[in-house]
This record gives structure tokens, C-alpha cells and sequence, in this order.
């Protein structure tokens, strides 16, 4: 049975001064309710509107309020690493503006900085704050940069004028959150990744540089937002992702028949593991000596994993990756069309090996209707959920 989506979640929550603070109190209690785990972030200014010690009752936590008080030079680092979900509840107009610079002056703008969490903003303000046009061009900004709005509900606001602007109800942020993150609910998804080993002997084997973590973060993106995934994996040094099930394996042969065992009523097929595309014909059973000054290996072609979904009579929406050290365009396209791909992530391999190993990428998506779309440098975690938007809105189109 799939978890509600708060559960267990580490929500750090930002309160800014605006005077729906007070709202924010009954925030904090619902996310509790629904099995959260909660710390506040205050400015300055939101403790003018709230005492912190009304936070600390309810979330049995301490309220942090400064960079320069705390215990520790690195809190802010502490908190952005620990917090899988960022919401500041109220965002005044002066917030927005500050992320949208990149200015980093309190703990709550660095804390939006240097954390790698899904950031959220529910912002309040007067009617005519919310229509400012540099107000607007800020919310537009951070949107580029992955940031999500709950927009404000029209209605009478404090100062006695009446339109868009006041804060959403706590109750209808935890729905609009809990219908945003249903999107794929009931569909099926597969997802391959990591590298895959083939043996030359017990002991040595050929392999590539694929840390996994491009193919962990799409799956937990697809799982956050409902979807029942099953992700097989080849060998890597990070712990899997908390989705529906996890299939570990090694070899190319082992990847292909666990994927075609469970690729039966798949919706969506994300191949992103980097399959070894040969294997030793004869892998030697005993260690080989280091006797002779040469040595040979005939090599096999593996099965086309990528290739054979896509060939499948009713076959899943399928995403394919490509890494490449030239011509990245032109060998993307030529993949895309030649496995019959839905959708492909090409991106750049640098002398330095960038981006293997790398919590950053910097991709280019192609889809069958020759359409490119550039993604920006940014975290692995952003690329994914991109990656994912995309994937919704051209599945939606395909419906149409």
C-alpha cells in the first residue's frame, strides 16, 4: 500500500512576516497530523507577527531565527541537508524578491540556497503587492529555477481591501500538495539504473562510471508523485530510493530478463541505467595470471534492453538517455528514431568525466515531434523532476 505523501517527510518550514504568520501555526500542526516531521526557520520579521515559542509547542522542536545565534557555524548547512521538503508559509513579496536575486543575508534565504529540497512558496500580500510587475517577473524567475507557487486565494484581506492575494487556507495548501503529488497515481512505472558489470574472470570485470543517481532521483520523483515504481538497479555506492520495489542486479543479461519479467501493464518505461553494450563471450572460472605481456578478450554484443521495450506490441511510453562525447544532437536524434523512443535525455560527457559521479548535469530532451528542449545546469534531483514534468505534459498530449 503506497504511504501518504507527508509521511515521514522532513518538512522545515519558513515563516516570513506577513500577517498570515499566524495561519502557519495550524500548517505546522496538519503536516504533524499527517506524519510529518517539522522545524521552523523564522526571519526577523515573522516574529513580530508570531512568538516562536508557539511553534515550539507544537512541533516539540526548536524554532530557529538567526544564522549567528545557533550552536554551530553550519546550522544552515545542517538543516538544508536534513529537510527533504522546503515550504515558506506565508512568502511576502520581500522573500520572493530575495530568492529571485540570490540574496543569502538570514538563515532562511541561505538555507533556500543551499539545500537540494523541493522548495514551495505560499505567498500572501495586498492585492496590488501581488500584481506588481517586478513581483511577477521574480515569481516567474524562481519557477525557471524549480520553484513551486501555491497562488494566493482572492478574498477580503487585512487591510480591508478584497481580491488575489490572501493566503490559502492551511487545509486547501495540504489538498492542492496532496493532489499535486497524486499526478501519476496509478500508473506503473520502470526504471533501470546504474551501471551494469560483465566478468572477465571472478575477480576483474568490465564496467563504466554510472553512479545511479540520475535514476534514483527519477524514481523517487515518480514515487513522490504517486506512482507505483519499480526500479532494478545495477551495483552502486548510494542507498536506493524509497519507491514500490527495488530489484538489485549485476550483469546486462540479468537487467534485460528482469525487465521483461516486469514490464507486463508498465505505463512508463525510463531506461537510464548505462548497460554494458558487450560481455566477455567466455568469461575465464579462475583468476587469470599475469603471465603474458598481452591479452585478448572477444567481446559480445548484449541485448538491446531500450530497443526491445520499444518494439513491444502496446508498449509503455519509453524514455531513453544518451551520453555522449560528440555530435550530442545528431546521436540523440539518431537513438530517438531508431529505438522508437517517445522522449530522450542526451547530455555532454566532459574530459573530466562530468557528469558521471555528479550530484549537477546540464541535458537536452528530444522528442519525437522534434522538439529540443535545453535544461539548465542544475542538481540531478531538478533534472529529474523536469525530466518528469515533460513526461507528464507529453503523455497528457497523447491522450488528447
Amino acid at each position: 500500500m503506497k504511504k501518504d505523501y507527508f509521511s515521514k517527510k522532513k518538512v522545515l518550514l519558513g515563516i516570513t512576516g506577513g500577517i498570515a504568520a499566524y495561519k502557519s501555526l495550524e500548517f505546522a500542526r496538519l503536516l504533524i497530523k499527517k506524519g510529518a516531521e517539522v522545524r521552523v526557520v523564522m526571519t526577523q520579521n515573522a516574529k513580530e507577527f508570531v512568538h516562536p515559542n508557539s511553534f515550539e509547542v507544537i512541533t516539540t522542536s526548536k524554532v530557529h531565527t538567526s544564522l549567528f545565534e545557533e550552536s554551530s557555524a553550519i546550522t544552515h548547512i545542517n538543516l538544508a541537508k536534513w529537510a527533504d521538503l522546503l515550504i515558506i508559509v506565508p512568502a511576502t513579496a520581500c522573500i520572493i524578491g530575495k530568492l529571485a536575486s540570490g540574496i543569502c543575508d538570514d538563515l532562511l534565504t541561505t538555507l533556500c540556497a543551499a539545500t537540494l529540497a523541493k522548495i514551495i512558496l505560499v505567498p500572501s500580500m495586498n492585492k496590488v503587492m501581488w500584481k506588481n510587475a517586478i513581483l511577477q517577473a521574480n515569481i516567474k524567475k524562481l519557477q525557471q529555477h524549480n520553484y513551486d507557487f501555491i497562488e494566493p486565494a482572492v478574498g477580503e484581506q487585512a487591510c480591508g481591501d478584497y481580491g488575489c492575494g490572501r493566503m490559502k487556507e492551511p487545509t486547501q495548501i495540504i489538498s492542492i500538495l496532496d493532489n499535486q503529488n497524486k499526478v501519476f497515481e496509478n500508473h506503473k512505472v520502470l526504471i533501470t539504473a546504474g551501471p551494469t558489470r560483465e566478468y572477465i574472470d571472478p575477480i576483474r570485470y568490465i564496467s563504466n562510471n554510472s553512479s545511479g543517481k540520475m535514476g534514483y532521483a527519477l524514481a523517487q520523483t515518480f514515487y513522490d508523485l504517486g506512482a507505483d515504481v519499480s526500479l532494478i538497479t545495477g551495483p552502486t555506492s548510494i542507498n536506493p530510493p524509497e519507491v514500490s520495489r527495488v530489484t538489485q542486479v549485476i550483469t546486462a543479461d540479468e537487467m534485460y530478463n528482469k525487465v521483461l519479467d516486469s514490464i507486463k501493464d508498465t505505463d512508463i518505461f525510463v531506461s537510464v541505467a548505462a548497460v554494458s553494450d558487450y560481455k566477455i563471450s567466455a568469461p575465464a572460472k579462475a583468476k587469470i595470471k599475469k603471465d603474458k605481456d598481452n591479452l585478448e578478450l572477444n567481446l559480445n554484443r548484449t541485448k538491446d534492453i531500450l530497443s526491445t521495450v520499444a518494439k513491444m506490441k502496446d508498449k509503455p511510453f519509453c524514455v531513453g538517455f544518451a551520453a555522449e562525447t560528440d555530435s550530442l544532437i545528431e546521436n540523440a536524434r539518431k537513438k530517438l528514431l531508431e529505438k522508437n523512443l517517445d522522449l530522450i535525455i542526451a547530455n555532454q560527457i566532459e574530459e573530466s568525466g562530468f557528469p558521471f559521479d555528479s550530484e549537477s548535469n546540464k541535458v537536452v530532451a528530444l522528442d519525437k515531434n522534434n522538439n529540443i528542449i535545453n535544461f539548465n545546469l542544475t542538481s540531478k534531483v531538478n533534472i529529474a523532476k523536469q525530466i518528469v514534468t515533460l513526461t507528464k505534459d507529453l503523455l497528457t498530449k497523447v491522450k488528447a
